[in-house]
């Protein structure tokens, strides 16, 4: 139940469109094609995509500070422990985990982010009406 509580909190936080134009924010490229696979996912036009994704992520106000958290995290700082001690999102207190989620379920931006992540990895900064999001994608199935 407690789950369900946040996943809900996070859906109505993620809901809504986003203004992607803010200096400084550039939105980068995700190569997904050394992970794609051909169980449990959906098949587009000749490239097969996950249905679902379970993934964490930091969410904070400011492109300095998710700048700064992303160069913690490329230098081996434990993504879990900024997410509880940083993120402004209430799945913070869980390591910044969002469970499993599908498409449709997250805002346009960050939805697409996640889904191009390759598991184990961490996604760039994603920009959203919230803020700004670093997404790490646990698994893809």
């Amino acid at each position: 139940m407690k789950k369900l509580l946040i996943i809900l909190t996070i859906l109505l936080v993620l809901a809504g469109c986003s203004r992607q134009e803010e200096q400084g924010w550039k939105e980068i490229p995700i190569d997904t094609s050394s992970w794609l696979q051909e169980d449990n996912t959906t098949n587009t036009g000749g490239i097969t995509m996950p249905t679902k994704v379970h993934a964490e992520h930091i969410l904070v106000k400011t492109n300095q500070e998710a700048n700064s958290i992303l160069f913690d995290l490329n230098r081996g700082a434990n993504f879990e422990e900024i997410a509880k001690n940083r993120s402004l999102c209430p799945s913070g207190k869980n390591g910044g985990d969002l469970g499993w989620f599908g498409r449709g379920m997250m805002v346009k931006e960050f939805e697409d982010a996640a889904f191009a992540t390759q598991p184990g990895k961490i996604s760039g900064i994603v920009k959203t009406q919230f803020g700004y999001h670093i997404i790490k994608v646990l698994e893809a199935k």
